[in-house]
């Protein structure tokens, strides 16, 4: 599952996935088909931190661009999972 956490407040925020028809959620399950793809989060209203990988325990390599040591102490921090 995926997740955005807001950078001032550390609670999750919610979101739509540009093409999807479900409604704002807070988590969604972005199904990996090929090498690269890109999603479209929106309807956020706050700056937000990716959180991924949410229930997954398998070793995985994943490259979040632009993310930073900052952002990821946020999600030691504040993130549910």
């Amino acid at each position: 599952m995926t997740g955005l956490i807001g950078r001032e407040d550390g609670k999750e925020a919610a979101f739509t996935v540009k093409g999807s028809d479900s409604g704002p959620t807070t988590n969604v399950v972005l199904r990996l088909t090929e090498a690269e793809q890109v999603f479209v989060l929106e309807g956020v209203d706050k700056e937000v931190v990716l959180s991924t990988n949410r229930h997954f325990s398998a070793p995985i390599k994943l490259t979040v661009l632009g993310q930073t040591t900052a952002d990821l102490l946020l999600l030691m921090r504040c993130d549910t999972d």
